[in-house]
């Protein structure tokens, strides 16, 4: 699992939800993912929308919060994901 977190989701008496949406560099959606803002992070199982077992490589993540008020933040950040070589039962060796 990959764990998203702002340090500001969980020091927030604020209550809403937290969705991050994980691209390709291509620009390809692999995966959305959600949260509550006071669980302070969101967990990614690396897994695509499909089920397969994501590759190692450079990520763009679009992490948009909204509050039950009506706050609306977003943030567009890189992630890089690394498994170790032998660590992924999708893929043949």
């Amino acid at each position: 699992e990959m764990c998203i977190r702002d340090r500001r989701w969980g020091a927030s008496a604020e209550t809403g939800t937290v969705k991050v949406k994980i691209f390709t560099m291509a620009g390809e959606l692999v995966k959305t993912v959600s949260a509550l803002i006071s669980e302070a992070s969101v967990l990614w199982d690396v897994k695509t929308d499909t089920g397969h077992s994501a590759a190692s490589g450079v990520y763009i993540a679009v992490i948009e919060a909204e509050t039950d008020s009506g706050y609306r933040e977003r943030k567009i950040v890189k992630i890089a994901l690394l498994k170790k070589y032998g660590s992924d039962p999708d893929l043949v060796n």
